[in-house]
């Protein structure tokens, strides 16, 4: 699941399948050190689509 607080959207994609917020790719990897973010996580999370709203 997407974690705001150590990880960045940086892309959403569509899947009718997977779970909404749910990260589908990484593309960079992030760090914490002692319980601090030393660099946030690069990923792709998944977004379902709203009622009436078209695809």
């Amino acid at each position: 699941m997407f974690n705001s607080a150590l990880m960045t959207a940086v892309e959403t994609a569509c899947d009718l399948f997977k779970a909404d917020n749910q990260v589908v790719e990484t593309f960079l990897n992030g760090y914490v050190c002692n319980d601090i973010v030393v660099r946030y996580a690069k990923v792709k999370v998944n977004r379902k689509p709203q009622k009436g709203a078209p695809f």
